[in-house]
């Protein structure tokens, strides 16, 4: 065992005195290659993220698999495409024609992340830039489509909670292969000021029309007491032989003679004169 140990040992100084420079050289140049190629072949894929590997060799976009978190060692003429995976928004401004032809103004915003397990097919069939080239012209189409069914006066009036599920129902099933859509919403809805004012003053006409009855019952109420209020009088009038004019006279005059204020009382002269006040203090 010594000797086949001694043996190899002579072979491998031998092999290394006749080819050290070629050694030297090789490991030199594997040194420098891996290297220059660091980052194409040690791959760090952080949280939230997954990627997708194209392969030179094996026929592209590799469709099997997404690659997970941490480091990924790759050959360096392969390609690691590296997607965010975490919820994402985007946001925009656009014109709607409504069913009559007017034009409305939205501000919308979508929420939505890749699915991983369709992230290859993604990638081979829409591509990196998928936000700007597939998921915003599918949220507009559905804006425009369903919006547009409506008449300004019906969007004003319609529950905004129905309206966000047509469009999101619509959104959701075009980019359903590829995206979970987690929300949509509405951050304004800018009707044309005629058409705004227009509906004010109808909705305002719908409530006056609808507190009319209510406002004949006041009316009605208010009748009935001083009809009330009249027979009360009348009888009052009858049974004490005297007038309520002469009467709430009478009242004040009491009321201002037991005031402490100076005062001059003066009474009329007839049966039915009435009290004349005059204040003394100047």
């Amino acid at each position: 065992m010594t000797g086949r140990i001694h043996r190899a040992r002579l072979w491998v100084h031998e092999v290394w005195e006749r080819h050290k420079f070629r050694i030297t050289l090789t490991t030199l140049g594997l040194l420098f290659l891996t290297v220059f190629f660091w980052n194409h072949i040690f791959i760090s894929i952080y949280p939230g993220h997954a990627g997708v590997l194209w392969s030179r060799l094996l026929g592209g976009t590799n469709l099997q698999r997404w690659y997970g978190e941490g480091l990924q060692v790759i050959l360096p003429i392969n390609r690691m495409h590296i997607y965010d995976v975490r919820v994402q928004s985007i946001e925009g401004t656009i014109k709607v024609l409504s069913s009559n032809g007017l034009l409305i103004d939205l501000d919308w915003t979508v929420r939505f992340h890749p699915k991983r397990e369709t992230l290859p097919f993604l990638h081979r069939e829409v591509g990196p830039e998928y936000i700007e080239s597939f998921i915003r012209p599918e949220a507009i189409h559905a804006l425009r489509t369903i919006v547009g069914n409506y008449t300004p006066d019906q969007i004003y009036s319609r529950d905004e909670d129905g309206l966000l599920q047509e469009i999101q129902a619509l959104l959701a099933r075009s980019i359903q292969e590829y995206i979970t859509l987690d929300s949509m919403l509405l951050r304004r809805l800018m009707l044309p000021d005629l058409i705004q004012n227009a509906i004010q003053s109808k909705l305002e006409q719908e409530q006056i029309a609808l507190s009319y009855p209510y406002r004949l019952l006041r009316e009605t109420q208010e009748r009935d007491r001083k009809v009330v209020e009249a027979d009360g009088i009348q009888q009052f009038e009858q049974i004490s032989g005297i007038s309520i004019l002469r009467w709430r006279g009478i009242e004040a005059t009491v009321q201002l003679a037991t005031s402490e204020n100076a005062k001059i009382i003066v009474i009329g002269t007839s049966a039915d004169g009435l009290p004349i006040i005059l204040n003394t203090q100047q």
